[in-house]
């Protein structure tokens, strides 16, 4: 009925309806209602004042703990229920780099539009607080500072239903990088926001940047003011951005990645002293240390070993079974291990959640920065299937040091002093060589693929396969080809080839 009195009122033109004809339609309307409909007392809702939806959804919350950064250092920042309710905006001195909450009952809490993690869902209560340790790398957690009076428990274990939590892959990162953004509360169909105002990413400006080509990566400063308070930390600062310039153009230019970065991002958090990538981005971020404290030739090649990181992803290397086979070679895992299996599954090296894994063959050691691009430092190819293959293709954007490397001395573990390689070690390690080149082309040959990183890819481990088995054409005799599985020492001469 409702239907059709709706069509008649789309398809009628001309004056109103007379005062009979609007009587009629009201009754037929009120006939058509649900029974019952005039004696609820509950609004949906949607049509709940704003008001009253604040204060029903912050009385669910036992507390909010925003991790702020400032001046390098994480300090968590407590609001109570009523800390909240007073508040207004949540206004940091610094920025977001964590969120914790402490619920009565599950909800949905998002930041900036991502979804806070349920930590545990049990009837028992839980102190998410206490987890905040981890989450900062372990470092040692402030005394917090309260907003408002705790309801119950200590002033840094306060006991919730339901805990939540969110932070950034990269550590010390901003969870959103503008100035405000909001965390957004829903439970049984409703929903409030609380506004959040930090000091977000600063861009550094085009004239501070004027290394940077044209249609390169933005460069962005978090905690970090852009350019130098003095004509001569500008300049220092231009230097050292030129250097990560320098290091990223090299990597598009030689394996024809085009703009394989978006954004340089500085860091001004802790005491670390690299940089890093993440999977699935593009970004790369330096942390103030690195950034203003290491020589610039080190700057270039952090920039070009984590720019490589990015072209190994847009590869898909470390998912193709040979380069697996290879890595698992390589660790000296046995043919039915457990770990053999999780590496060919996964992808994961076992122990690899634990920190480093195995120690380092000859072989790892020998492509790792700190040998094959010494005096630079750095490098950990054994860790896992992405450092191995990122360390690999960064020895062969330097193939010609190849030769002069294999009559060096060799660090083989950080802290142990140079050793010079046996003529039998040598022969080890160019077959190794050779058949890491060799099972990368044939990862990156992928069938009807032709664009330009995968033949630029291509062309350098081609180059780097002539340069190989010129060396093995010239090795001494005795040296021979040796099995990857076997140590360099273990190896015989007559060992069969690859």
């Amino acid at each position: 009925m409702l239907r059709s009195i709706a069509t008649l009122r789309r398809r009628t033109a001309g004056p109103l309806p007379s005062l009979s004809s609007a009587v009629l339609l009201f009754l037929l309307a009120l006939a058509a209602s649900p029974p019952g409909r005039a004696q609820d007392t509950d609004p949906p809702p949607a049509c709940v004042p704003e008001d009253f939806r604040r204060h029903d959804l912050l009385g669910k919350i036992d507390f909010l703990c925003l991790v702020v950064v400032k001046d390098g250092k994480a300090e968590p920042q407590l609001f109570s229920q009523e800390g909240l309710r007073d508040a207004g905006p949540l206004q940091v001195d610094g920025y977001v780099c964590g969120v914790l909450a402490g619920c009565k009952e599950e909800m949905i809490i998002r930041i900036d539009g991502r979804p806070m993690v349920l930590m545990e869902a049990s009837g028992a209560r839980l102190a998410p607080l206490e987890r905040l340790g981890a989450y900062l790398g372990g470092a040692p957690v402030p005394q917090a500072r309260w907003v408002g009076t705790p309801e119950q428990g200590p002033q840094n274990a306060v006991l919730s239903r339901a805990g939540y939590a969110l932070f950034p892959a990269v550590p010390g990162e901003a969870l959103f990088p503008a100035d405000r953004s909001s965390i957004a509360l829903e439970c049984a169909g409703r929903r409030t926001e609380i506004p959040v105002v930090q000091r977000g990413y600063r861009e550094v400006p085009v004239e501070a940047a004027a290394s940077a080509p044209s249609g390169g990566p933005t460069v962005r400063c978090l905690g970090i003011e852009p350019g130098g308070a003095t004509p001569a930390a500008a300049a220092d600062f231009e230097r050292r951005l030129q250097a990560v310039h320098q290091g990223i153009d090299r990597v598009e230019r030689l394996f024809g990645a085009g703009s394989i970065v978006r954004s340089i991002n500085l860091l001004g958090y802790g005491e670390h002293r690299n940089a890093l990538t993440k999977a699935g981005d593009r970004d790369v971020w330096f942390y103030e240390r690195a950034f203003f404290e290491e020589p610039l030739d080190e700057l270039q090649a952090m920039a070009e070993h984590e720019a490589l990181h990015i072209h190994v992803e847009r590869l898909g290397l470390t998912h193709k079974t040979g380069v697996r086979e290879l890595f698992a070679d390589l660790k000296g895992y046995d043919l039915l291990s457990m770990e053999r299996f999780r590496l060919f599954m996964t992808g994961d090296v076992a122990g690899s959640s634990q920190g480093p894994g195995p120690e380092p063959s000859l072989f790892f050691a020998f492509i790792d920065e700190r040998n094959f691009l010494a005096p630079l430092k750095g490098g950990h190819a054994h860790e896992d299937l992405d450092e191995f293959c990122t360390s690999f293709l960064h020895s062969l954007m330097f193939d010609e040091r190849l030769e002069p490397n294999l009559d060096k001395s060799l660090r083989v573990r950080s802290g142990e002093a140079l050793r010079c390689l046996e003529p039998q070690e040598k022969g080890f390690l160019l077959s190794c060589y050779r058949r890491t080149l060799e099972t990368l082309l044939r990862a990156a040959a992928e069938p009807g693929c032709d664009c330009a990183p995968c033949n630029a890819t291509r062309s350098l481990l081609m180059r780097g396969i002539r340069t190989a088995s010129s060396l093995e054409d010239r090795s001494e005799p005795g040296a021979g080809r040796l099995l990857i599985g076997a140590t360099a020492t273990e190896a015989s001469t007559d060992s069969p080839s690859l």
